[in-house]
């Protein structure tokens, strides 16, 4: 297996969500990003020193303006280098043909954020996104040819078992949309999954500077137990064990999707 070195082009995020800890980290400039001609001359060096081509791009959203993303594929498109690269994006800042230009550069795999299935409670969360742009953008992505990874949260204030069950109903819609396996960057479509994680208010968000008159009830201010993977907090509508519950239901239903997905030929 190759190895994949992780490259920062940019840090912090500009977006008002109230479980991102990115605005507390940077709070004097929420959002400082590399020139695309220095992020190209790190992985020139990456592959001409170090033999380095498969790289994860940590930024909170590579995509947050678009131009400047277009602008890294660009170069990198031009260097003739033969880049393999994952990154995680925005949905609103996503459109064909920045996905296309990214597949071009080597992409093979996008990170989006979705956070819910729910439209209310995705209002309630400032994400600044919609359920159908979420379908649209996944749509184009795995179309192009690339894997699609949608991350959803379980756990919000205002979840209930009901808003839970449409996340986990929107998560296997989105599911469908993609083929059978892993495109890993072959001629075929994109695979779509998802993954579950416990809402975890970390300092400094909206969230936990508010988590009493949102009815949240923390079950440890240990901070080596604030890894998303267990609940660290009850809600006023579902426990901790309804949570895990929650969690492990909504794995089994990805799961239990792609097994249920027609066989189908792709090109790896």
């Amino acid at each position: 297996m190759p190895i994949c070195d992780v490259l920062l082009t940019a840090r912090g995020c500009v977006g008002q969500c109230v479980f991102c800890a990115a605005r507390a980290t940077y709070p004097e400039q929420p959002y400082r990003a590399r020139s695309p001609q220095a992020v190209m001359a790190e992985i020139a060096e990456l592959s001409e020193s170090f033999g380095l081509h498969d790289f994860f791009i940590a930024d909170d959203a590579f995509t947050l303006q678009p131009k400047r993303a277009l602008a890294i594929c660009d170069l990198i498109i031009a260097s003739g280098l033969k880049a393999h690269w994952t990154c995680e994006a925005r949905v609103n800042s996503m459109t064909p043909d920045l996905v296309h230009k990214m597949r071009a550069a080597g992409c093979h795999q996008i990170f989006y954020g979705v956070e819910t299935g729910d439209p209310d409670v995705m209002k309630l969360i400032r994400k600044g996104i919609r359920l159908e742009q979420v379908e649209e953008v996944v749509n184009f992505t795995q179309a192009a040819g690339i894997d699609v990874m949608c991350s959803f949260i379980l756990g919000f204030p205002w979840d209930t078992p009901q808003t839970i069950g449409q996340t986990i109903e929107f998560a296997g819609k989105l599911r469908r949309m993609g083929a059978t396996w892993p495109n890993r960057g072959g001629p075929g479509r994109g695979f779509v999954t998802a993954a579950f994680y416990h809402l975890t208010p970390l300092p400094g968000t909206f969230i936990f500077e508010h988590a009493s008159e949102l009815g949240l009830k923390f079950l440890s201010k240990n901070w080596d137990h604030y890894t998303m993977a267990a609940p660290i907090i009850e809600t006023a509508h579902l426990s901790a064990a309804d949570l895990r519950e929650w969690r492990l239901r909504a794995t089994r239903s990805i799961e239990l999707e792609r097994n249920a997905s027609p066989v189908e030929t792709v090109l790896c």
